[in-house]
């Protein structure tokens, strides 16, 4: 059956090709009967196979079968109970271990379909267990050890959480099994593994996969984040492993700016084609190949924007809700200061002096909103306000940080007629910021009156904890090298392997530091 489905893709896509060329032909053009033959036919064999492939009853008995399947693969995981709430062992039996994974493929292939196109199939499925099968699996790489067949499961939960197109009864199963206490109080904790796991899996593409997957992610948070059990399902996974949880958190940090990042620049070059298309002379007098090269290089820029701001937009979305709840991990010492620079730098992307960079026609097009960004960022600020540590943190970015951004944003916020609760908590964590700034100031120490052996190696800054690294022996604070050790398991200076654990306190240096 699926042999046939992914045949019958391949022809939809043909189809649409086929179509897309008869369309961008001039009415006139000789070839428009050939080709208005040509798409008549493939549309023929996309209709004929939907027919079959589709068919409604066959469907729901091959529902029947995979509900049947699902209930003997956890019945196997639990080494032969059969209980009404099947709880898996901490490590699979040799049975399940022995299991080929296109019979859980096949599983999330069908159910995916299911729920995207055919949701009204569900009424004669008990989807509470399909749910259940999937949540129990996506946080368990000791079960299924391939990333993206987990990344298939996130996938058909996050198409089940997408209610909108369902009727009544199909939003009512759903609604169901994610109240149920046996799903409410694992997905959440599975999603997070699920997030880190997928960050390395050898494979060429994996940078730009992870994308892909931890976009449904941000699907089912969505989603899901409304229900109570599931949030405080969350905040007791994430004081339970704080140390896991930070590195989610630090990997969501990593995700946001590089999308965003990359949203503003391709919104640059857009801005840049823009003037250069609407100036006739100068694009006219460019040779056919470099003209030819330009729209395509807009026709890029135009897709790589609209993909990154949606994926950065729900991304931040997610991040948003999680910190309005869970601040902690957002102001580990290890994530501070990572987090304001973060926002400072956005916020300056955003009202600095190179903001009009990023003013480009019909900016719905790529779904940018930079008022909405804008409040965004503010709450993201919000979040952390209460927080010293954060307001240290945000003025000591020389980089990015100004009293003068703050002041022209909330500026921007009033004309914009934004939130006011949002305009009155920005405002006074900019008093906040602006009082620690003066602050700072009276204190501040001049770095040459610190002996270079107090200072990071790193940063170059006062070191607070000093840790010796047992490979290099290189002494560095703490909170720097496990920021580092977040990203990467090895000693920044000679690259053998490392671990937080594997650290002590330098005492030598910490007495000096406490004359």
């Amino acid at each position: 059956y699926f042999i046939f489905l992914f045949y019958q893709l391949k022809v939809a896509r043909e189809y649409q090709q086929v179509k897309r060329r008869r369309e961008s032909l001039a009415p006139n053009d000789p070839s428009i009967k050939l080709a208005e033959l040509e798409e008549d036919k493939w549309q023929a064999y996309q209709i004929s196979m939907q027919v079959h492939l589709f068919e409604p009853k066959m469907l729901e008995f091959m529902g029947r079968i995979y509900s049947l399947l699902i209930s003997w693969i956890l019945q196997v995981a639990c080494n032969g109970q059969i209980l009404s709430i099947p709880t898996l062992p901490s490590e699979p039996n040799q049975l399940l271990s022995a299991f080929p994974e296109w019979l859980f493929d096949d599983i999330a292939d069908y159910f995916i379909l299911i729920c995207r196109s055919y949701p009204i199939i569900l009424k004669s499925l008990k989807f509470v267990d399909v749910v259940f099968f999937c949540v129990q699996f996506i946080g368990r790489s000791n079960y299924i050890k391939n990333p993206y067949l987990r990344g298939k499961f996130v996938e058909l939960v996050a198409g089940a959480t997408d209610i909108s197109t369902m009727g009544s009864f199909e939003k009512m199963s759903v609604e169901y099994a994610f109240d149920q206490p046996s799903i409410s109080s694992v997905l959440m904790p599975s999603l997070v593994s699920f997030y880190i796991d997928i960050e390395h899996t050898g494979r060429h593409d994996q940078f730009y996969h992870k994308f892909h997957a931890r976009r449904f992610v941000a699907m089912i948070f969505k989603q899901v984040w409304r229900k109570n059990a599931h949030r405080e399902a969350l905040k007791s996974s994430s004081q339970k492993e704080f140390q896991l949880f930070v590195r989610f958190v630090n990997m969501m940090i990593n995700d946001l700016i590089y999308l965003l990042d990359e949203a503003l620049q391709s919104l640059q070059k857009i801005r840049d084609l823009d003037t250069l298309l609407a100036n006739t002379a100068e694009f006219n007098a460019l040779s056919a190949d470099e003209q030819t090269q330009k729209r395509s290089s807009y026709r890029q820029e135009q897709g790589q924007a609209t993909y990154f701001l949606d994926v950065g937009t729900e991304t931040m979305s997610m991040m948003i809700e999680i910190a309005k709840f869970i601040p902690e991990p957002f102001l580990a010492p290890e994530l501070c200061s990572r987090v304001a620079s973060m926002l400072n730098y956005f916020l300056d992307a955003l009202v600095g002096p190179k903001c009009t960079n990023l003013k480009v026609q019909n900016k719905e097009k790529y779904h940018w909103n930079p008022k909405e960004m804008l409040q965004r960022i503010c709450s993201l600020f919000i979040c952390f306000s209460e927080s010293q540590d954060f307001i240290l943190a945000v003025t000591e970015d020389e980089r990015c940080f100004s009293v003068a951004r703050l002041d022209e944003t909330i500026s921007i916020l009033n004309r914009t007629y934004a939130n006011a609760n949002i305009i009155d908590s920005f405002r006074q964590f900019a008093e906040r910021c602006k009082k620690q700034q003066q602050e700072s100031k009276e204190e501040e120490i001049e770095g040459e009156d610190i002996p270079d052996e107090l200072l990071d190696p790193l940063l170059s800054t006062l070191m607070k904890d000093p840790v010796k690294l047992p490979s290099s022996g290189v002494t560095v604070d703490r909170t720097t090298i496990t920021r580092h050790l977040l990203n990467d398991s090895t000693d920044p200076f000679n690259r053998s392997h490392l671990t937080i654990d594997m650290i002590s306190t330098d005492e030598e240096v910490a007495a000096k530091l406490k004359e």
